[in-house]
């Protein structure tokens, strides 16, 4: 009996090591494709200006497929530009959160106009001494403050599908 249970503790130690050694390696190939791409992603949006951006080496991959520059746009280090796979490969302008000063998305960069017109916004509202949480279309990661714009999407979203389940419920009604 305790030779049986310690074979099959053995095999599944090396079930278990084997499982973890293979998603390190996917997570590491993750990171590589999304450095490699979000370099691509700078480049195309922003051709030569894009200075070390189009090097891989710049940006740091999460994990997930996702990477984050290592440069930031801006001297204090609050500005960095992030690529997102899941959302059409999209570089995204995040920036410290207006109500709890975590890392937020402020707006999806598509051009370098559109970069210019959003760091241009952020400049001059941090000029002005606050940072209206209005004014930025993105959503913070940690903020559970209930003025956020995060939150306050949250509630709008589910208040529409409420409304729709409700809707529904009724027509059922009407229809049975």
């Amino acid at each position: 009996m305790a030779d049986e249970a310690t074979i099959t503790t053995s095999s599944l130690t090396e079930l278990r090591q084997a499982a973890l050694g293979l998603w390190k390696r996917e997570r590491q190939d993750l990171d590589r494709t999304a450095t490699r791409q979000a370099a691509e992603r700078a480049l195309d949006l922003f051709g030569d200006t894009a200075g070390p951006l189009t090097d891989p080496e710049s940006w740091s991959g999460n994990g997930d497929g996702d990477a984050t520059a290592i440069p930031a746009l801006d001297n204090e280090g609050l500005d960095r530009l992030e690529y997102d796979h899941t959302f059409d490969e999209q570089l995204w302008l995040r920036s410290s959160c207006p109500a709890c000063r975590g890392s937020a998305r402020i707006t999806p960069v598509s051009s370098l106009l559109e970069l210019g017109q959003a760091l241009d916004g952020l400049q001059g509202a941090r000029a002005a001494g606050e940072v209206d949480a209005d004014s930025l279309p993105g959503a913070c990661d940690d903020c559970d403050d209930a003025g956020s714009p995060a939150q306050r999407l949250y509630r709008a979203v589910l208040a529409v599908v409420e409304e729709d389940e409700d809707s529904d419920d009724e027509d059922e009604d009407l229809s049975g």
